[in-house]
């Protein structure tokens, strides 16, 4: 149904991929995986012939029709009602599938920038799959999704009688869609296909870097012997030299000498000719925060009686809480239900319309969209002015972070969505805030880098508030209570 072969692409300094091969077929559900920044998005738009290879071609079958699912919406100030008529969709036709994902009694005169993130990726699904395509392409789709969404895709996707090729951080929900992987390679920059599911998958490449690892690990040992025979041949020279007093002996002392210069020529040169196998990455490097003290317990936000208004829309009524400064809070709830009208509240971009709010602590904010950075400006360049680190710390968490050195003084605009969120979520922490504020930090991440969010949030010694739809993120956070809102109402569970 669709071939790709030897497909190029990179950017100024870097390589996504060289030569990429695979091939998807009819009612064939493929993941496609790789790091933040190894070329997945550009490899979908490629497909899409939206952008252009440098090399290599994609085949289809003359009757595919795609349905796409973009990782970030297109900004756009149309309404919604203009926007399905620009994608020839009747509003009696979305409402119906709209509905399935749990929307309902959506405002059609209401501008795509006033829905919540989780809104609009129902919205771009529910597009997406309203005509039957034939051929569904997802990039990262349960991206601010609630749990009944995900439900529903998942229920969606497993009777879809089409070809699936998606890109997503959530496991579990790979687990129970795919049944086949194709990666891309972020060392080779080739892609590799696997049979499974991402679980199968997972044993397999684990399975992989034991095998390369005991493979590397010999060959250590292998090349020390090689530098220890250049050695003991270097002083076996100099030594029958330097120790023969005869002339006859030593005429024929140099000539084992000269051999044994020979041999280590002939071994210097097998060090250097010799294909070394590389040191394969097990692990995600950690990022060590210069937090270890603990602050004192005291009082940063208390709430009364707390109004909050999205859209001259009533979101949350009546709240009280209060939050102290070890707090650690997860907080949940439906898609549109208030969640990031709640943080932008305690960071002061919304004023309340009824209630007493009291802050007393300073605030650093990661938003669920945080694509707005300086596109000339060089990495570490906007790094080191976010953080005021020297150069010397600043590259160390930059390669922490995995930024490869070529990638440093690029401008920001290479980045993919994944790594801005990495190196956004490192610079909000190492603000050092009394109040860290997180609206679905795993979004746009890939499976290894959500482990590095997790590190992070494991060792972050101040109050964090967390919302997230992801449960095993909540499940490491070991967090000191649930914030869920229903019906307009917050319900806090205390000691979870």
């Amino acid at each position: 149904m669709l071939k790709v072969t030897n497909l190029s692409y990179s950017f100024p300094g870097k390589t996504l991929f060289e030569n990429a091969t695979f091939s998807i077929n009819n009612r064939q559900k493929t993941a496609l995986v790789g790091p933040n920044g190894s070329g997945k998005s550009s490899l979908i738009k490629i497909i899409l012939k939206e952008l252009e290879p440098e090399s290599g071609q994609v085949t289809c079958n003359t009757h595919i029709v795609f349905g796409y699912v973009a990782q970030v919406p297109a900004k756009t100030a149309l309404t919604l009602s203009q926007f399905l008529q620009k994608n020839m969709v009747e509003n009696y036709q979305f409402a119906k599938q709209a509905s399935r994902l749990g929307l309902i009694d959506l405002e059609y005169s209401k501008k795509f920038s006033q829905f919540s993130g989780g809104e609009l990726s129902k919205i771009m699904i529910a597009v997406a799959t309203i005509n039957n395509p034939n051929f569904l392409i997802l990039d990262e789709p349960t991206n601010h999704l609630d749990k009944d969404g995900i439900t529903w895709l998942i229920s969606y996707l497993k009777e879809y009688l089409g070809a699936v090729l998606v890109v997503s951080h959530d496991r579990k929900f790979l687990d129970e869609i795919v049944d086949s992987v194709v990666e891309i390679d972020s060392v080779n920059h080739q892609t590799n296909e696997f049979g499974g599911n991402y679980s199968d998958y997972k044993a397999m490449k684990t399975s992989q870097l034991s095998n390369q690892m005991a493979k590397y690990k010999d060959q250590e040992l292998y090349k020390a012997r090689i530098q220890r025979d250049i050695e003991s041949v270097k002083q076996q020279a100099i030594g029958t030299e330097l120790n023969t007093k005869l002339d006859t002996t030593r005429r024929l002392a140099k000539k084992v000498a000269k051999k044994a210069k020979s041999r280590e020529n002939r071994l210097e040169k097998q060090m250097i000719s010799t294909d070394w196998i590389e040191k394969p990455q097990l692990a995600v490097k950690t990022i060590l925060l210069n937090n270890s003290v603990i602050p004192k317990k005291r009082l940063i936000v208390k709430a009364v009686g707390v109004d909050i208004l999205f859209s001259n829309k009533e979101v949350i009524y009546k709240a009280d809480f209060a939050i102290y400064s070890r707090d650690r809070i997860i907080c949940v709830g439906p898609n549109g239900s208030g969640k990031t009208s709640l943080l932008r509240l305690l960071r002061n971009d919304i004023k309340l319309s009824d209630g007493h709010l009291e802050n007393l602590s300073t605030v650093s904010y990661l938003s669920q969209e945080h694509f707005e950075l300086p596109s000339t400006q060089g990495l570490l360049e906007y790094f080191r002015a976010q953080t005021s680190l020297n150069e010397g710390e600043s590259r160390g968490y930059l390669d922490r972070l995995v930024f490869m050195q070529d990638q440093i003084s690029q401008p920001i605009k290479g980045l993919s969505a994944g790594e801005i969120t990495k190196l956004e979520l490192c610079i909000t922490i190492l603000q050092n805030p009394d109040l860290l504020l997180l609206d679905e930090p795993t979004n746009h991440l890939d499976v290894s880098s959500i482990g590095v969010v997790q590190k992070l949030l494991q060792e972050y010694r101040g109050a964090f508030i967390v919302v997230t739809h992801d449960q095993e993120l909540i499940n490491s956070l070991q967090a000191t209570s649930m914030w869920s809102i229903v019906d307009k109402k917050l319900v806090i569970t205390e000691n979870i």
